[in-house]
């Protein structure tokens, strides 16, 4: 494997756990498009990042449920043949194997007290690294049958391993692996270069497809800051995603990153 391609693994990974995430948080509902919502501000002064959105979305850091797909998903993978070598699964297995576990769903039979220190430390292993997975922002049901909603999240990577870099490669390359870790995977908004808060962006949209039918219809946008790789990650269903464009672009463009 190449020094590209090596480096890239764990970032392919991440965009297979955003998709997973995804396919918890999208669903078919009926939107009410709000052009004059206010906006609160995300702050995250360890990796020195912002964003605003919408004051009746929520901000979720990774948690049990979220971790427990996580694991569920590399472990499927790992069955697949698609997470060979991969420092994720790695850390995954050596945590599963510090608490004398053989497989994810063996978590759930943990008493109380080791299952909060297995999460704690699974949440200190994804978070070392290349690859941190920073925080997702999701938007509150339109009625009691709507369980699940529109979302945005933000993952950085560490990218002096494979650096110098141009933007453009970078994005290429984690297409080229979004092809083979994301289901049905296809661009439907090709590359584009953008400013985000006065720096190079590029940005694309594709779909992906669960059990069948195309269900998720994403945007993300990349960017470089010295040896750290910014990817944003919009997700709606493809029936509701032009009516949150504009807040996924206001979203977008209110991006800093102050380190």
């Amino acid at each position: 494997m190449n020094k590209l391609a090596a480096g890239l693994i764990t970032l392919a990974t991440a965009f297979i756990i955003i998709s997973t995430f995804n396919n918890l948080l999208l669903a078919a509902e009926s939107p009410k498009a709000d052009s004059s919502e206010s906006f609160l501000t995300y702050n995250d002064t360890i990796y020195g990042i912002s964003i605003n959105y919408p004051s009746n979305w929520e901000p979720q850091e990774i948690g049990p449920e979220l971790l427990i797909s996580i694991l569920e998903n590399i472990s499927n993978s790992e069955k697949q043949g698609l997470a060979n070598n991969n420092e994720v699964a790695s850390k995954v297995s050596d945590i599963l194997e510090m608490f004398g576990l053989k497989d994810v769903s063996d978590v759930l039979g943990l008493k109380p007290t080791e299952r909060s220190e297995f999460f704690k430390k699974m949440s200190q292993a994804l978070n070392e690294g290349t690859l941190q997975m920073i925080v997702a922002i999701v938007s509150p049901p339109e009625n009691e049958s709507d369980v699940v909603s529109e979302n945005m999240n933000i993952v950085t990577e560490n990218i002096s391993a494979i650096s110098p870099i141009s933007l453009a490669d970078y994005v290429n390359a984690n297409i080229e692996r979004m092809k083979v870790g994301t289901e049905s995977f296809k661009v439907v908004e090709p590359m584009k270069e953008i400013i985000v808060n006065g720096q190079p962006a590029i940005s694309f949209v594709y779909t992906a497809t669960d059990d069948g039918t195309d269900n998720q219809k994403i945007l993300q946008a990349y960017m470089i800051r010295g040896s750290t790789g910014y990817v944003l990650t919009f997700g709606a269903i493809p029936e509701t995603y032009s009516m949150y464009a504009p807040t996924f672009e206001k979203m977008l463009q209110s991006f800093r990153v102050s380190n």
